[in-house]
């Protein structure tokens, strides 16, 4: 499934989400970015090298499937490894809708 990864209300890219833990409702896969992501690409990147990730409580991540934010209880979190980008999302309480 096709999700738009936002933050606050800029686009920075998308991802092909898979399944990843049903018990836990989380998704997760590659983020493909866009030219908005290049704003917070050295930030994330140095998140990722300190912390494992940025999340939440660094940034307003947003994730949009067929038009609907995705709400969720254990958050967002993107690692950037400078080619590899990475995001889940966790804490999906209706994901049996992604099956």
């Amino acid at each position: 499934m096709i999700g738009e990864i936002f933050i606050e209300n800029e686009e920075i890219g998308h991802c092909d989400f898979e399944i990843i833990d049903i018990s836990m409702g989380v998704i997760a896969g590659v983020l493909i970015p866009n030219e908005a992501y290049k704003k917070y690409n050295l930030q994330i990147e140095k998140l990722t090298s300190e912390s494992g990730n940025a999340n939440l409580s660094d940034f307003n991540f947003k994730v949009f499937i067929n038009n609907q934010e995705i709400v969720h209880e254990g958050g967002i979190s993107i690692s950037d490894f400078e080619e590899e980008r990475y995001i889940d999302v966790a804490g999906i309480s209706n994901i049996e809708f992604f099956k």
